[in-house]
């Protein structure tokens, strides 16, 4: 995480938005895969592991 910071410091202003979106897309992708740990989690706890 403190390279993304450290690489929106680095970058022009033209790269900026650019690296954001992709900072916010990388963020997008773990809320997705923190989810459907979650649900996996869940599932094995109805189940009585």
């Amino acid at each position: 995480m403190n390279f993304l910071l450290l690489n929106l410091k680095v970058n022009p202003k033209s790269d900026n938005l650019v690296t954001k979106k992709e900072s916010h897309k990388k963020r997008e992708i773990k809320k997705e895969r923190q989810k459907k740990e979650r649900r996996a989690v869940a599932r094995l706890y109805e189940n009585g592991i």
